[in-house]
């Protein structure tokens, strides 16, 4: 009997082992031939660009897109999964061209598909309720957004569990979402960055992609020593997982460069300029948006050096790739332009400086909003520039509204509030104004 009983169990161990490699076949041939017909029915839609093959009518990219948009129904009917993956990916190109009011409704069905074939916890789920979110996000529905991240994270946490970098992403995800409404989320903001710290060491795409993105806020936050060490590991797992000529090392070496100016340290910034502008002018056409971010952070780092000539020469490229596209992309021209007038505020040109913070001003009010906080910050530093000229009551105007907007979303004590403090103390002193001086100086001192 006991002989029996083993024969039977390790049969049963066996058909168990052998059903799991079956079903572990069949998922790898779905996602195998997922994947073909995505590339074939992605060939076979850009083929109408080709101008060899469609001579004398070659297509835009956004002709060609509405054109797999509508066919997708037609020709994938048959494919739930691939119709999902292939409207995500349509979905993200119209985002990347401004043209959220189609990505919208290409992301929703994408989304619905993936309900419908996988159920609520799912992988596939998840990339698409991040889509959605990020898109809410970007165009101000930050009510949508945030139940969509809450649902995202909490999707994650069931399939991956907490300590994944996925799920790190994710929660980072949501606290940039709080950031960007201006609500105060530090303490979230300290979860999100002791989970890293206490993750395993392991290189993972995901995980250097947070890294990164942490990286940068605390960059934004001034903790600049806590930034560059997290940039410099960042950017050797990017190393370790796609050598040295890939898109995400270059924007890395980007990041780091901005991270050694911010500390003035413009001597050790310039070798990594160079190379981050090096290898986003091998990867990517003239005029592509982070070759116009590389030539910026090179102007600045050579500015720094006092080698103005070639300054300004990468000044004036970056310009030129600016103005190219400010038709169709506001706040990229608004996001390029900022580090552009700071240049021209820092050599005193400060008429120049003022032109152009005043057009970045119009567009963030324009689109953002008067609240948010790149409209804010970039009044700030229109305010610095009009106290520089000598133009103190305009400045004022800017500097004490900016204040009171930070002081009430973020709170009294938070690093915004007290930058915007600061800037204050600088304008009543340069004014000759002692007692503001110390009034706004005592409110920098708990």
């Amino acid at each position: 009997m006991l002989v029996v009983l083993a024969l039977v169990c390790g049969l049963g161990v066996a058909l168990w082992q052998a059903g799991e490699a079956r079903r572990e076949r069949d998922r790898a041939q779905l996602e195998a031939q997922k994947a073909a017909e995505v590339k074939d029915f992605m060939l076979r839609l850009f083929e109408k660009a080709d101008p060899t093959t469609a001579p004398g009518d070659t297509m835009m990219v956004r002709d060609v897109l509405e054109t797999g948009a509508v066919r997708i129904d037609a020709e994938l009917a048959a494919q739930p999964a691939v119709q999902a993956e292939m409207l995500e990916v349509i979905g993200q190109a119209f985002q990347n061209l401004g043209r959220s009011d189609r990505a919208q409704p290409l992301f929703e069905k994408s989304l619905a598909f993936r309900r419908q074939l996988f159920g609520s916890e799912h992988k596939d789920v998840a990339r698409s309720l991040k889509n959605l979110a990020e898109l809410m996000a970007v165009n101000n529905d930050f009510e949508r957004a945030e139940s969509l991240y809450e649902e995202y994270l909490a999707l994650l946490h069931t399939v991956y569990g907490a300590a994944h970098p996925e799920t790190q992403l994710g929660l980072y995800r949501l606290w940039s979402l709080h950031h960007m409404q201006g609500e105060p989320a530090d303490s979230l903001f300290e979860v999100v960055l002791t989970m890293q710290r206490e993750l395993p060491e392991m290189d993972d795409p995901v995980r250097a992609l947070t890294m990164a993105e942490i990286a940068s806020a605390l960059h934004h936050m001034r903790r600049y020593d806590e930034a560059e060490a997290l940039t410099r590991d960042a950017l050797a797992m990017e190393r370790r997982l796609h050598g040295d000529r890939h898109s995400r090392v270059a924007v890395l070496l980007n990041q780091l460069a901005q991270v050694l100016i911010g500390q003035q340290r413009y001597g050790e910034a310039e070798p990594v300029a160079r190379e981050a502008l090096t290898l986003h002018q091998l990867l990517h056409p003239e005029g592509h948006t982070l070759v116009v971010a590389s030539l910026i952070r090179l102007s600045r780092a050579l500015r720094g050096q006092g080698n103005d000539a070639e300054a300004d020469s990468l000044f004036h490229q970056a310009l030129s790739h600016i103005r190219a596209v400010a038709g169709s992309h506001p706040l990229l021209v608004a996001a390029y332009t900022e580090p552009l007038a700071q240049l021209r505020y820092e050599r005193g040109l400060y008429d120049a400086a003022e032109r152009l913070y005043r057009d970045v001003v119009t567009i963030y009010e324009r689109h953002l909003g008067s609240n948010d906080l790149k409209t804010i910050e970039s009044k700030e530093r229109l305010g610095d520039v009009l106290r520089s000229k000598g133009a103190y009551e305009a400045s004022e105007d800017l500097l004490l509204a900016s204040y009171r907007l930070l002081r009430d979303q973020q709170g009294a004590q938070n690093l915004y509030t007290t930058f915007a403090l600061r800037r204050l103390v600088a304008l009543y002193e340069a004014w000759g104004r002692p007692e503001e001086t110390a009034r706004y100086q005592a409110l920098l001192t708990p």
